[in-house]
């Protein structure tokens, strides 16, 4: 079974072309990511995040976040999240979830040599790279996201690493997925030891064949079976998953996506 006659199928059974439109052009877009706490404005809004006396309302919260936060700032999600993890079991977001998230924030400036020159690179378009971001510092980059104290768009052909709207919206689909966040975090405030291992994100884009080059190619393809309709990967972990994808990595999943993510 070759490439071209593999790609004219797809393209018979209307999968060619779905998903999200392809990424505008990333020229322009910085090298690397600023990190909050080479922001000295930020920085210190986020270290007066533990001062005493210690945030123990939302007001309070959001008073002390609006120092470094250019804009309107909204908690409305975050008080639903709040109220449906307090009816489900001990879930103290005040008095241990939030002071663990600042202080994981505020660990970036030491975990930052974990990446090679301190920098954290953006992987660009037209080349094949991959970055590698230990889960410790992976934790602290979250929290920062969490707390608002990254940019939230870099370039327009970048997607928004800011977690603004899940603090806003109330919709339920929203508010679960702001669970699902803070309740990683209250689990990883049970743990003692370091996270071990890494994250690595492998970034192709603009790299693959062009459509005249797949109906032209006489590759063969390698064997491949195809599941039974229903049959899931959770309960057969050996099965790849093939879905149309976002055009941005992770998706809608801080911003209203509520699909693959």
């Amino acid at each position: 079974f070759q490439l071209a006659r593999f790609y004219a199928l797809l393209r018979h059974i209307g999968l060619v072309g779905m998903g999200n439109a392809a990424p505008v052009s990333d020229e322009g877009a910085p090298e690397v990511f600023d990190l909050p706490c080479d922001n000295e404005k930020v920085w210190a809004g986020v270290m007066n995040l533990s001062k005493e006396p210690r945030v123990s309302t939302f007001p309070e919260l959001q008073q002390r976040m609006a120092v470094y936060i250019d804009g309107d700032l909204h908690l409305s999600g975050l008080k639903a999240a709040n109220s449906d993890l307090q009816r489900t079991g001990e879930f103290d977001f005040f008095g241990k979830v939030l002071p663990f998230i600042v202080r994981r924030a505020q660990q970036l400036p030491a975990l930052r040599g974990l990446l090679l020159g301190g920098k954290l690179p953006l992987l660009r378009q037209n080349q094949r790279k991959s970055l590698t971001i230990p889960r410790e510092l992976g934790v602290s980059l979250l929290a920062n996201m969490l707390l608002l104290t990254v940019p939230p768009v870099l370039h327009g052909s970048l997607n928004s690493v800011s977690f603004a709207e899940l603090l806003r919206d109330t919709s339920p689909q929203e508010v679960a997925k702001l669970e699902m966040f803070l309740h990683f975090f209250a689990r990883l405030s049970e743990e003692t030891a370091m996270l071990p291992g890494s994250i690595r994100i492998y970034r192709i884009v603009g790299v693959a064949l062009q459509e005249q080059e797949w109906c032209q190619s006489q590759q063969p393809l390698l064997p491949m079976e195809v599941a039974s309709k229903m049959v899931g990967f959770e309960e057969n972990p050996e099965l790849a998953h093939a879905d149309f994808a976002n055009m941005f990595i992770g998706g809608g999943v801080l911003s209203g996506g509520c699909v693959q993510e």
